[in-house]
């Protein structure tokens, strides 16, 4: 095969690789990074919501703690297979404990399943000394190494 169709997987590949890591950077409706203290701050806010409205236990919120905790720091290509393979095996470990919280009732799940999700990536940011930044629309929030 030529030079020419190999220079262009290259370009393909190294595109779908930048698009994944762009989307990992922290970013507010407004286009704004948001700092570590408030960060902080909604994720103590977070646990009092997942305490209160949807009564969990201290017991199921540290171990919502163990499943996003930060594995330790590894190479340049180990860390782009391990941010692909946590975020695969945070997804699928978020569901099974959202299921597996018997406390929640059914008419308020899908809202209990997006501050989970919300609560982990936040812990996950705050945890590993990163920026994280949320829409208030969909009450996602996104995350980005504060340094490479």
């Amino acid at each position: 095969m030529a030079l020419s169709f190999w220079s262009m997987l290259v370009v393909a590949g190294s595109g779908v690789l930048g698009r994944y890591l762009y989307l990992q950077i922290p970013r507010t409706r407004a286009g704004e990074e948001r700092a570590l203290a408030e960060l902080e701050t909604e994720d103590r806010a977070l646990s009092e919501q997942l305490r209160s409205r949807f009564r969990l236990d201290e017991a199921q919120l540290a171990r919502l703690e163990t499943l996003v905790a930060v594995p330790s720091r590894t190479g340049l290509l180990g860390g782009f297979v391990r941010l692909v393979s946590d975020d695969l095996r945070l997804r699928s470990a978020l569901r099974g404990f959202a299921r597996d919280c018997r406390s929640v009732p059914p008419a308020v799940f899908r809202d209990f399943e997006r501050v989970v999700r919300h609560k982990a990536t936040c812990t996950a940011a705050s945890s590993s000394g990163t920026e994280c930044t949320s829409s208030s629309t969909t009450g996602t929030c996104s995350t980005s190494p504060s340094r490479w």
